[in-house]
């Protein structure tokens, strides 16, 4: 596993399941953050950290080129608020409790208990000084976070934001008024915008820079300098935009970055802004990015510009702005259909617009497309489908109007670059398309209406090499959410008459059955007296099907005649007896999303509402029998939906809202924890040089991950040192990109294959 050492890894893969428990249910899994918005960016002249609002940062040696994750805690009470770096060291703090430094460039954290207990909202630096604000206080500290200084302040506003500058600590304190704070003195003063003639039903001031003898900020969508010297104000300009945009100042010059959605597309806009005006950059971004949005703009030097944001997005200029790389984003939907989980590393999605995101270490970074010819973009919305076969392959699909447009979009380089073709099969805007994958192919079923024919659904079979075949043809039925259980393919599907389109009280409805994969089928009347809702009512569409454990889960949803209201039921179906059975009712409008496995048991998540208020509830299930409700609408941590991988069982996504976190929705990738526990007590340790040694290799026999602990002396740089994983004939069998470390020291740490 490393240079210096080798074993053999002896893998037993064992697949269990997991659900929630009400508080701490993410700690059933191994879990990697795979989305988040990012909000900063720092360097100190040779490697780059990325950070959102979580407790993990991203690093780079090569600017920007390459990345690697780096977890500082996975307690979730804590995430970084800011990172700087002072005197040779990375130095910031969390949002409580802990300051954070490294002295090896980010490669390593130490966390140092700094006794707060007031959630810190803000952080700045100022000459080698580490500056944070809470609710109350302005607290000041070296580099090596001994306590110099401490203020308390007010404001009237709950917006947390300052800067300092010419021994100053400058704050906005309420709607057109700024506070300055004298570090050496305490002495305070207000700044009133309006009677300094600024504004007349004065804003609040926000995006605060400062250099030596002045801070800057914008007021009204204009920005305005103060200078001390002077103390008088400035107007400068008013920039182009003033949201979602990120200013800095770099050399006496204000900067902004931001980009517009336009034919498709996002176009970018790298603007000098102050003095004068100058767009700098000659081009747009070099992939297909929608929907980008900036938080934070960076120099690293005069030629190396970062700008960071939202969707994991991460543009780099290294021509002093001329033109800009796309390095990383990911416009996420987490929804069956859009995300694929190939392994642990090999991410793939494809969103609504036909782009095609990948990412190859497990996350961390994403890339889209790069930009296409024009016929491509804009097609957003419709209906449509998307798959990937494998690392390379996958295909997008969508229905165009009896047109001979392109409809079929493609990649063989895992989204790198997109061919398109058509085929006349699919250019009806009318049909709804539901997919199951099956190994190498992929079975489409393409649900067709016309008033004068009804409905009708064709079965195709596409493979990897993107080539349709139709394999069946079923009139006047409507197929529902199909699912595959031992190799048998069981849906719900409604009956229509001639001339309807939509269920009524002359549908009829079946759980029908295919063992040869689409090509024939039989079906199972279900009786009015089990679905009488739907023969009374007008039948809506089912909201999903599941199969777990030798059962059907089918959630229907109906709209009520008479109170109109849209209500949903969950049924157990037995495909070895044909019984169905009423299970549930899902009440007060609750969103069926997904269905999974818990101690044996099923697991129905439902979701109610939006931010800021969503409400969560899970059902278990077992069998035909209903268990509990949990409710998770009081939790800090609510799932709000849930990715399975086709390809392996133990892992999936889970899109998280956190109550208590800014920016609160984060995606994590998840898998079981599948392996038996191991005391340490129990194992050999092995020596393999003077300056290293490690445990044995444990558990034995492994599952999915197999770990060790390890021990050197610090004379070497250990992540460096790592080349991947040999056998005991000195073959090598891994690569060290699944390979992580968790740190317990200095010298010590967790060694972690992804097996």
């Amino acid at each position: 596993m490393s240079k210096r050492g080798t074993f053999l890894a002896i893998l037993i893969i064992i697949h269990s399941y997991h659900c929630f428990a009400r508080f701490d249910f993410i700690e059933s899994f191994e879990k990697k953050l795979i989305h988040y918005k990012y909000v900063g960016a720092v360097s100190n002249g040779t490697s780059i950290i990325v950070w959102g609002l979580t407790g993990e940062v991203i690093r780079s040696t090569d600017q920007g080129k390459n990345w690697e994750r780096i977890v500082l805690t996975d307690d979730y009470k804590y995430f970084i608020v800011g990172i700087e770096a002072i005197g040779g060291k990375y130095v910031g703090v969390l949002n409580q409790n802990y300051g954070i430094i490294s002295v090896d460039g980010g490669k390593s954290w130490r966390m140092v208990d700094i006794g707060e207990s007031q959630t810190i909202y803000k952080m700045f630096s100022y000459q080698n000084k580490l500056y944070y604000m809470t609710g109350s206080k302005f607290k000041v500290y070296d580099e090596n976070f001994n306590l110099v200084k401490e203020f308390n302040y007010t404001k009237d506003t709950s917006y947390y934001e300052f800067v300092v500058t010419n021994n100053t600590i400058v704050y906005p304190s309420g709607k057109g008024k700024i506070k300055l704070i004298n570090i050496g003195n305490t002495q305070e003063a207000v700044l009133d915008l309006k009677s300094e003639g600024l504004c007349v039903d004065c804003e609040l001031p926000t995006n605060f820079l400062a250099d030596d003898n002045s801070f800057y900020f914008l007021l009204g969508g204009n920005y305005y300098r103060y200078n001390f010297s002077t103390k008088k104000f400035v107007f400068l300009t008013k920039p182009l935009k003033s949201t979602q945009t990120a200013f800095t100042l770099w050399n006496n010059k204000l900067f902004q970055i931001y980009s517009i959605q336009f034919t498709g597309l996002d176009t970018l806009f790298f603007y000098q802004f102050w003095p004068g005006r100058e767009k700098i950059n000659k081009g747009n971004f070099d992939r297909r990015v929608i929907k980008s949005e900036f938080t934070s703009l960076k120099f690293i030097n005069d030629n190396l510009i970062i700008g960071v944001g939202a969707n994991k997005l991460i543009a780099i200029s290294s021509n002093a702005g001329a033109t800009w790389s796309v390095v990383s984003f990911v416009n996420m939907s987490v929804s069956p259909g859009s995300l694929f989980i190939l392994d642990t590393l090999n991410l793939r999605l494809i969103d609504e617009n036909h782009i095609f995101y990948y990412s190859t270490n497990g996350g961390i970074t994403w890339l889209p497309t790069k930009n296409y010819p024009k016929e491509i973009l804009g097609i957003g919305g419709g209906n449509q489908f998307h798959h990937f076969f494998d690392t390379l392959n996958g295909i997008s699909v969508y229905a165009k109007k009896l047109t001979t447009d392109s409809n079929i979009i493609f990649t063989m380089d895992k989204g790198e670059t997109i061919q398109i073709t058509y085929d006349k099969n699919f250019n009806y805007l009318g049909d709804i398309y539901v997919t199951l994958p099956r190994d190498d192919y992929l079975i489409v079923f393409t649900n067709n209406s016309l008033t004068t024919y009804g409905v009708w659904f064709i079965v195709w079979e596409v493979n990897r090499n993107f080539k349709f075949n139709k394999k069946s043809y079923s009139p006047y039925r409507k197929i529902l959410s199909p699912v595959v259980l031992n190799n048998q393919i069981i849906a719900p599907s409604v009956s229509m008459p001639p001339g309807k389109t939509y269920g009524d009280s002359l549908s009829s409805y079946w759980i029908i059955k295919s063992n040869d994969w689409g090509l024939t089928w039989d079906s199972l009347l279900v009786p009015k007296t089990e679905l009488k809702d739907f023969y009374s009512t007008q039948f809506d569409f089912t909201r999903g099907a599941w199969g777990i454990d030798g059962s059907v889960y089918i959630t229907f949803v109906y709209n009520d005649k008479v109170t109109l209201a849209s209500i949903a039921r969950l049924y157990h179906f037995d495909p070895v007896t044909n019984k169905i059975t009423l299970l549930d009712t899902i009440e007060e409008a609750f969103f069926p999303r997904a269905m999974f496995r818990y101690n044996g048991k099923s697991c129905l998540l439902k979701t109610k509402g939006a931010y800021p208020n969503p409400k969560v509830k899970l059902s278990l299930f077992d069998g035909a029998k209903k268990i509990e409700d949990i409710d998770l609408s009081g939790e800090r941590f609510m799932p709000l939906n849930f990715v399975p991988s086709w390809k392996d069982t133990s892992i999936f996504v889970m899109n998280i809202w956190d109550t208590l976190r800014p920016f609160s929705f984060i995606v994590y990738l998840l898998r079981d924890k599948a392996y038996s526990k191991v005391d340490d007590e129990q194992l050999d340790v092995r020596y393999y040089t003077t300056h290293f040694y490690a445990t044995q290799p444990y558990p034995m026999p492994a599952s999915n991950i197999v770990k060790s602990k390890i021990y050197w002396d610090g004379s070497f740089d250990l992540r460096e040192a790592i080349d991947g994983v040999y056998d005991s004939m000195g073959n090598k069998v891994e690569g060290k990109e699944r390979i992580s470390l968790r740190e317990l020291g200095k010298t010590s740490a967790e060694m972690v294959w992804e097996c």
